[in-house]
């Protein structure tokens, strides 16, 4: 007769059939070697497996071979016979090949709901993205706000001194302005905001996210320039990154009043005062991006058991210690190679700035008070006819006016 189902008798004449080695196993009716016995629907065999099968159905000793797995169907799918490795069951979730273990994708679109066992062996990820659980971006990407972009073409790289060369007198323009204070406060807080609104996770379109790009480019966001794509440097190095651009328009600035000084010495102390206005322009309006950039350094997560940068899950973070009073493995060590600096820059950038504004805006306190009254009193005296003797009166006002 025919072994019945989940049963195997490999041997002519034996009386009787052996059941498959695994519970979870199933073999059709007649089947006559071990061979036959494979993982049912809604189990797997993993494939890297070298153990013993501890549930025999009441065959005894345990027998080595490859035993089956159940698939929690909550978050995976085992739909195939015998199926070798789990697949994911959602868009932003990998399965491990090695473990059957479901790794967690950031951003969730690096990871791909795989159909195929052969695609989940070779953790195929979204355009850009590789490694286990998609964390690193492929040759010619660079990291966005998290997203693996393409690298853009070399001649973008042009635009770093062009930007430099034109904002620089842009800024000292602005800071001789009398009138448009108030207009350039609402400029800059435009371009921050559309700068905020680049950090929400929406389906924007292509289009749309250039046009937030080139906005944040306005915004000093240097980075949208790609330098891992050009420098061999990684997701952390913008810490020190930013500050060559703040040093650098610093230098520029000081270079134009330090020729004006020397050529108008009798009035070097009206060109100090605007060099101070139009760098006092350039902090407010890279604020927002070197603020960012600081806290960015410091924004790390537990994914998958490690601890990882947020917008670059291939750095790991190594500012923490561990309960034996060690630092993590240095794999790798960018990170705690420009702790310093980090520190650094959170100091001087998102508080520095803001309590450098806050002290000036107290020692200005009267002026800022008293800014209403004197437009309008200005604006009286525009209004009115006035003589040599006033003329000096109105000189201080205006002066008063522009601090405000």
């Amino acid at each position: 007769t025919l072994c019945p189902p989940n049963t195997y008798n490999e041997l002519s004449g034996q009386s009787e059939c052996q059941p498959c080695l695994d519970t979870l196993m199933v073999a059709p009716a007649g089947s006559e070697n071990a061979t036959d016995c494979k993982c049912s629907i809604g189990s797997w065999a993993p494939w890297r497996q070298t153990g013993v099968c501890q549930d025999l159905g009441g065959a005894a000793p345990p027998v080595a071979g490859v035993c089956c797995e159940a698939c929690d169907e909550t978050r995976v799918i085992c739909n195939e016979l015998d199926q070798i490795v789990p697949k994911p069951i959602s868009v932003g979730a990998m399965v491990d090949p090695e473990t059957g273990g479901v790794l967690r994708c950031i951003p969730i679109e690096a990871c791909l709901k795989l159909e195929s066992v052969t695609d989940v062996l070779d953790m195929k990820c979204n355009t850009g993205y590789t490694d286990k659980a998609c964390k690193r971006c492929l040759d010619g990407y660079f990291r966005n706000i998290g997203d693996c972009d393409k690298c853009p073409d070399s001649s973008i790289l042009f635009l770093v001194p062009l930007l430099l060369l034109v904002v620089t007198p842009i800024l000292l323009m602005m800071s001789g302005a009398e009138r448009a204070t108030g207009s350039i406060n609402v400029l800059i807080n435009y371009i921050q905001t559309v700068g905020i609104v680049r950090y929400y996770k929406v389906d924007w379109s292509e289009k749309l996210k250039v046009l937030f790009d080139w906005f944040a480019l306005a915004n000093f966001d240097w980075f949208l320039l790609s330098p891992e794509c050009w420098l061999d440097i990684k997701f952390p190095h913008r810490i020190w990154i930013q500050w060559i651009l703040v040093l650098a328009i610093f230098a520029l600035i000081a270079s134009w009043f330090s020729y004006y000084a020397a050529r108008f010495y009798a009035e070097r102390q009206v060109y100090w005062d605007r060099a101070i206005s139009a760098f006092f322009l350039f902090l407010n309006l890279v604020y927002f991006n070197v603020t960012v950039t600081s806290l960015q350094y410091f924004a790390c997560i537990e994914l998958n058991g490690e601890n990882v940068l947020r917008l670059d899950p291939s750095i790991t973070c190594n500012f923490r210690v561990t309960e034996d009073g060690q630092y993590p493995p240095k794999d790798p060590d960018v990170h705690r190679d420009l702790m310093p600096i980090g520190y650094i820059s959170l100091i001087v950038f998102p508080v520095g700035i803001f309590v450098f504004f806050v002290k000036t805006l107290f020692a200005n306190r009267a002026v800022i008070r008293d800014g209403p009254m004197l437009r309008q009193g200005i604006k009286m005296l525009e209004d009115a006819e006035i003589n040599d003797d006033m003329f000096e009166d109105m000189e201080r006002l205006q002066d008063l006016d522009n601090k405000w």
